[in-house]
């Protein structure tokens, strides 16, 4: 990677420390000189970075400068993650571990890898942009600045700023939990259990497991969503169109690219025009850590055993594909990192992609940007391209690609989308309402109340109650 300029602070990296103790070593004149461990170099870059986030303002995001700072920041963001790939492999060795190649295959390893990669591209995108803006920008190409530039500051590894998107009320969240819940029908039968279904794991779970999550991430804005798949007539970043509702479990192996969603179509020319479209788990990393325990407390299948499992849902309702596309888009990034051959990303045993069907889900230039960076062997993510007429589709938007690398960085860093507080506050609302819908029920029901209930469940289908 590209060194950083010299206003950067730069950690001297030692080959090897077999200690985290500072200790005693020579400078060039004999003198006794204190190393510097790699925790405090590390400690260092941290505080390096946030200090540089303070000085920068989105005000002066239009200056090429402001993308130059920008790219010395995520340099030192790599240059952090290097140390701590250094930290983990120091102590895999200080616990007796000598083959090195076991500690590259580790799951840890494989994370701060991809840290690193996804931190070199951000610095390159920066890059990127403050070279555009060395040149005069035409009317159009301003736009893309803009919305470039906003998306930057919404990312969650970026400079904190906000740009008008920011955290959402909890009365937003909890209306986008409440329809999710009613178009997907996936209140328990038995009104007096909390239980709320799970289409991947298939069973009524208690309501705190479940949650409410957008595919495609709210704190980036409408605008953004619309640069990336075009306007809709009415805006889908809050409607149950893009969001899921499923066990947390779940959507943390989503987020991690262990699992992942994808159409489940005998015939793949034929799906698009089904209704309602149906689709299946694919597990990616059958030996992660986790993926050998069970789904729910009520069930012997572990998340290693769901390849190819549909997804079973309670009404029609389903999440617009684009918006899956858009998370297939952003997993294929994660692995083109660590692969050693471009077609072995996302092929079934025959060698076709896991997502095969053809549609209009993302802008071709949004595409473009995501195979420009990958390698030409990744122009199968076309079969998803959509054109839109007056833009120049054939020019690298890289818009989706940094939503797509910073949904990444943020199931690496573990930072969430600020979703589980406003979850939390939509949880509670959910109790106090079925609080009141029970205490209304045993009004209108009288003495006799408790038998015409039993009547009633005794009608429901057994498929589902809890297991």
């Amino acid at each position: 990677m590209p060194t950083t300029s010299s206003s950067t602070f730069v950690p001297i990296i030692p080959a090897r420390t077999s200690s985290k103790r500072k200790g005693e070593s020579l400078d060039e004149k004999g003198k006794a000189s204190r190393e510097i461990s790699l925790e405090d170099q590390r400690d260092g870059l941290t505080y390096q970075i946030a200090e540089s986030r303070k000085k920068l303002k989105p005000q002066q995001s239009g200056n090429s400068d402001f993308w130059k700072r920008r790219a010395d920041i995520e340099q030192m963001c790599y240059d952090r993650a290097v140390l701590n790939r250094k930290i983990s492999f120091r102590d895999f060795q200080a616990a007796g571990g000598e083959d090195g190649q076991e500690w590259t295959n580790s799951p840890t390893a494989k994370e701060l890898f991809e840290a690193m990669k996804a931190y070199e591209l951000q610095k390159e995108l920066c890059i990127q942009q403050e070279n555009r803006l060395r040149v005069e920008a035409k009317d159009g190409e301003k736009v893309l600045r803009q919305t470039f530039t906003k998306l930057f500051t919404t990312s969650s590894l970026g400079l904190g700023l906000n740009w008008g998107v920011g955290k959402r009320s909890g009365d937003l969240q909890s209306r986008f939990r409440a329809e999710l819940i009613e178009k997907s029908n996936a209140k328990h039968p038995d009104h007096q259990s909390p239980g709320l279904w799970c289409p991947i794991t298939v069973d009524y779970l208690d309501s705190p497991l479940i949650k409410a999550a957008h595919i495609f991430p709210h704190k980036h804005g409408q605008d953004i969503m619309d640069a990336i798949f075009g306007a809709q007539e009415s805006p889908e970043l809050f409607s149950p169109l893009n969001g899921l509702l499923i066990s947390k479990a779940a959507e943390e192996k989503i987020d991690k690219g262990l699992i992942l969603i994808v159409p489940d179509a005998d015939d793949a020319s034929d799906w698009e025009a089904t209704s309602p479209k149906e689709y299946k788990i694919r597990v990616l990393s059958k030996d992660a850590p986790g993926m050998d325990r069970y789904i729910s407390a009520h069930t012997h299948t572990t998340w290693a055993k769901l390849d190819g499992r549909r997804l079973q849902f309670q009404s029609n309702h389903r999440p617009r594909a684009r918006y899956l596309y858009f998370l297939y888009c952003s997993v294929i990034l994660r692995r083109s990192w660590t692969v050693q051959k471009a077609g072995d990303v996302l092929r079934d045993e025959l060698g076709r992609p896991y997502w095969g069907t053809v549609g209009k889900y993302v802008k071709k230039n949004q595409l473009l940007g995501f195979i420009e960076q990958m390698g030409h062997e990744y122009q199968d993510l076309l079969i998803g391209a959509t054109e839109e007429e007056g833009e120049n589709i054939s020019k690298p938007d890289p818009t989706a690609l940094v939503a797509a690398t910073d949904r990444v960085l943020n199931s690496l860093t573990q930072g969430g989308d600020d979703d589980d507080e406003e979850e939390q506050e939509g949880e509670e609302e959910e109790e106090e309402e079925e609080g009141e819908e029970e205490e209304e029920e045993e009004e209108e029901e009288g003495p006799e109340g408790d038998q015409s209930k039993g009547s009633k469940s005794d009608g429901e289908e057994g498929n589902c109650g809890r297991k």
